[in-house]
């Protein structure tokens, strides 16, 4: 085996490859690019491995922590479910026996959108 045997950022190109062939909107490839991207940097700053064996539940709930510390819950949202996108293919791909991904998604509140009251749109047509 390699010395870099299952690490992440060797096995993203592969990943990539199957999200085309599923015919996945290059927006998809790009945000779970982006999600394994925040995660190997998230790792590497704590000297954690990179490698997919590695990789627990627990380490991917404080990175899901510190994404919500730094991006609105919809991005930590989309980053997680792209990550529980890379686990099944880790365990497609016999680099996992099971999926770390055991949290649940990160909650996105409703935002409240202002309404025009009718005074207002009869001021704008006017």
């Amino acid at each position: 085996m390699a010395a870099n045997a299952g690490d992440l950022g060797e096995l993203v190109p592969a990943w990539q490859r199957s999200l085309r062939a599923e015919n996945e909107s290059p927006k998809t490839v790009e945000t779970c690019s982006e999600a394994t991207t925040l995660l190997l940097r998230f790792l590497r700053e704590r000297g954690l491995p990179t490698v997919a064996s590695a990789l627990t539940g627990e380490r991917v709930e404080t990175f899901i922590g510190d994404l919500l510390a730094r991006f609105e819950p919809a991005t930590a949202s989309n980053r997680y479910r792209a990550l529980a996108r890379l686990s099944a293919f880790l365990v497609d791909e016999g680099e996992l026996t099971e999926s770390p991904m055991r949290m649940k998604p990160p909650t996105v509140p409703e935002k409240q959108v202002p309404v025009t009251s009718e005074g207002d749109l009869r001021k704008l047509r006017s």
